[in-house]
């Protein structure tokens, strides 16, 4: 599983933060510096709604659709 499929089956509530931030960090070599710990309490304190937003913006980026905001960076290239 990767980075962001743990973070995206926590957002979703499909894993624990227990074990979704310790199959994140397992994705990342140790020179990344990835501390545990620190994932788990960030993560932790995010609201229902924030987690909502980063689960669409992340199935969004998985299945190659546009957010909102990018389509506005779109109508302003094609004016050029």
């Amino acid at each position: 599983m990767g980075a962001r499929a743990a973070l995206l089956a926590y957002l979703e509530g499909d894993l624990s933060l227990e074990d979704a931030s310790q199959r994140y960090v397992g994705c990342f070599p140790k020179s990344a510096g990835m501390d545990l710990e620190r994932i788990r309490k960030g993560w932790s304190g995010w609201s229902a709604a924030r987690k909502g937003d980063m689960a669409e913006h992340i199935r969004a980026g998985i299945e190659g659709r546009q957010q909102p905001d990018d389509e506005d960076e779109d109508e302003e290239d094609a004016e050029v």
